[in-house]
């Protein structure tokens, strides 16, 4: 019987399969390429439009949060001088020459006003021509009618006492406690923002922001102070913004009217009253009236994309809300037609596509040349592959190939190899020598122990990106990091973990440190100074101000991830409560806070300022903090003096007592001008002594951020 005999499977010759692969790769790319273009550019194109409409949003947010900011902070200002006896309400004299030198200062104030609990009145008003002019409303019973009502008047660049016309005005029965501003700051019982409306004399919206003025120890308002701030100059910035050739820009309110983008005619009288999205006269902003979008970013306070029509014209934008204050918030909406957008892209989608078809066939003609040199090659890279996957790095490399390319790709694979061998770079060094010593492999798990734990990242990082640039951001946070490292290694400290501009460390693993608290402590100082003077003498770098948490805790250290993966770290409520710790630098206006477990542990080694007692965000626990201010001995006296003035009044503070405690904390101030953490205090002061805290208070503030 014949020998049935088995047939060799058939198999293609290397060179036609990988000339076919890539033909047929060419093609499909080719395909796929000419479909993103035909179907999927536009859809790009639209994406990166509503990216740029969403950079015009958050500029404009960021431009309406500063001008809020500039009412608040002056009116703080007003608050604080009439506290320190700077600014004397009473005498309206003198008040006027205050308001006429703050309305000097701060151009974008429309007005000043004060009135108090008598009904007396005063205003400095920036008239439309720029002069400086006076209101004054006096009551008195002794005056014909109870009162006087007189304007004095200036030219524009006048001073104080030029005044060329006073006039009388019996017929004014002008008010101040009967106004919103005033009725709001005394409900509010602190700033209050009336809603936007159309101010008198220039027929322009603005909006005024009042704040109550209280004698200390004194419940009852002693007056209300206040800004006008005119939305006229907002408004030319929306119609700076370039948002495509027709996009524009406008800002809402919660009633629906359009605040900031149209500009209203001072000479129509119905011109003079805020318009609704339905009666804006713009086609673009009329069309948003039917947009349930609107309703849902004034109601939820939720970034909502547009896609609407306006003509029949397709238009795209964004609205984004705002929180101006306790149920009055506006939305910043951005539009823009698709059409500024798609007509350059559809003429080089027409390009691209000749250009692609050019390409395939020049493509086609070398896939048969690349194909037999590539076969000759790839023997080559299979043996340096195989070495790689064996972890045989001290192979001596075979650089000598046919194909340049090939070449290329072998030189990166002894780079791969180097780099594999340098991967102690990339964990703790004291961490890899420990491992090699004791001969382990790392395994899943860890063990309790007492650390001082070290959190660290860059103050304003986002805008500081912004104006480098990610290469030259790259670059210098590269340079900060081991400037930081340095500082934290050569104390004994063990660096964990960069996140972004983020620094984890420790000290007490993965080899013992007899002085943690104290170690950790040394660098953390050492740090500050490095970065004071990083890059001194470049003052186009921007600084990078550094903010630092400390804590000593017991926590899990050792290896963690998954069978697969590891790394090396620490987790526990103490690492969480540590990066609370340097989170509320910001608050407290601090460079490095300390834990009450970390103060102890240091000792009087270092000078410490008791900051507070706080429950920081996720945690019901109190936690004592302190400021780390130097090196014991090598503090300034002046600095010492006011940390111990801060400390008498945060026992006072605790005590209940808060206008003695006030009284230590601006002590504290004028020791160290510009202390955050002192102004913070005499604010919890004040709000304390016109509304205490109820009897169970234990003095813990509540951290509502991380």
């Amino acid at each position: 019987m014949q020998e049935l005999r088995r047939k060799p499977r058939w198999r293609p010759g290397l060179g036609p399969t990988v000339g076919l692969l890539i033909v047929g790769m060419v093609l499909v790319t080719a395909g796929a390429t000419l479909a993103i273009t035909t179907y999927g550019a536009r859809a790009s194109a639209l994406a990166v439009s509503e990216d740029l409409i969403r950079q015009v949003s958050r500029r404009t947010q960021d431009r309406v949060e500063r001008f809020l900011d500039v009412p608040r902070d002056a009116l703080a200002l007003g608050q604080r001088q009439a506290d320190a006896g700077v600014l004397d309400l009473e005498d309206l004299t003198a008040a006027e020459a205050w308001f006429f030198d703050f309305m000097s200062v701060y151009q974008s104030v429309g007005a000043v006003n004060y009135g108090d609990r008598d009904g007396n009145f005063l205003m400095v008003k920036r008239m439309p021509d720029g002069a400086l002019s006076t209101k004054r409303v006096l009551r008195d019973p002794e005056l014909p009618g109870g009162r006087e009502t007189t304007w004095r008047r200036r030219t524009p660049g006048a001073e104080l006492d030029e005044v060329y016309r006073v006039d009388h005005d019996p017929d004014d029965t002008y008010d101040p406690r009967l106004r919103p501003w005033y009725i709001g700051a005394d409900e509010a019982r602190g700033l209050f923002w009336t809603r936007v409306y159309v101010f008198w004399s220039d027929k322009q919206p603005g909006i005024t922001a009042s704040l109550p003025v209280r004698e200390a120890g004194e419940l009852a308002i002693q007056g209300v102070l206040s800004l006008d701030i005119s939305l006229a100059d907002f408004s030319q910035f929306l119609a700076g913004l370039q948002v495509g050739e027709r996009g524009r820009a406008i800002v809402l309110d919660t009633q629906r009217r359009v605040v900031a983008g149209v500009r209203l005619d001072p000479d129509d009288a119905e011109a003079a009253q805020l318009p609704s999205l339905a009666g804006s006269g713009v086609a673009e902003i009329e069309a948003l009236s039917a947009l349930p979008e609107v309703d849902l970013a004034l109601e939820r306070g939720r970034e909502q994309p547009l896609h609407f029509a306006v003509g029949g014209e397709p238009w795209i934008g964004v609205l984004s809300p705002i929180r101006v204050a306790t149920g009055n918030n506006w939305v910043i909406g951005v539009l823009a037609p698709e059409s500024d957008f798609l007509a350059s892209l559809d003429r080089s989608a027409r390009q691209s596509r000749a250009a692609l078809l050019v390409c395939v066939g020049l493509a086609l003609l070398l896939s048969g040349v690349l194909t037999r040199w590539l076969t000759r090659s790839l023997g080559v890279l299979v043996v340096e592959t195989q070495a790689v996957r064996d972890l045989e790095l001290d192979r001596s490399p075979v650089l000598d190939a046919p194909f340049r390319e090939i070449g290329e790709v072998l030189e990166a694979f002894e780079g791969m190899k180097t780099g594999l061998r340098s991967f102690q770079k990339y964990v703790p060094i004291k961490l890899v020598r420990k491992l090699l010593e004791e001969k382990k492999e790392p395994e899943l798990g860890g063990e309790a122990l007492t650390l001082t734990l070290y959190f660290s990242d860059i103050a304003n990082f986002t805008p500081i990106s912004e104006r480098l640039g990610a290469m030259a951001m790259a670059i210098h946070l590269g340079a900060y990091h081991s400037a930081m490292t340095r500082a934290i290694q050569d104390r004994e400290g063990t660096v964990v973990q960069y996140v972004g501009d983020e620094i984890m460390a420790f000290w007490g693993a993965p080899s013992p440190v007899g002085d943690h608290a104290g170690a950790a402590c040394a660098a953390a100082l050492a740090a500050q100074q490095i970065v004071d003077s990083l890059w001194a003498d470049e003052p186009d770098i921007p600084r990078f101000e550094t903010r630092i948490g400390l804590h000593t805790a017991t926590v899990a250290v050792g290896h963690f991830g998954s069978e697969e993966r590891l790394y090396y770290g620490a987790i526990g409520d103490g690492v969480n409560l540590c990066s609370r710790l340097e989170g509320i630098n910001k608050h407290y206006g601090t460079r490095i806070i300390a834990s009450e477990h970390t103060r102890a542990a240091a000792g009087d080694r270092y000078a410490w300022r008791r900051l507070d007692r706080v429950a920081v965000k996720g945690k019901l626990e109190p936690t004592e903090i302190f400021e780390l201010l130097g090196p014991a001995g090598g503090v300034p006296a002046g600095l010492i003096d006011a940390a111990r003035c801060y400390e008498q009044g945060l026992d006072l503070y605790l005590e209940r007592r808060w206008t003695r405690a006030a009284e230590r904390f601006r002590a504290a101030l004028a020791l160290r001008p510009g202390d955050r953490a002192a102004e913070l205090m005499i604010e919890r002061c004040e709000a304390f002594g016109a509304q205490p805290p109820p009897e169970h208070w234990d003095g813990v503030f509540a951290m509502q951020h991380k």
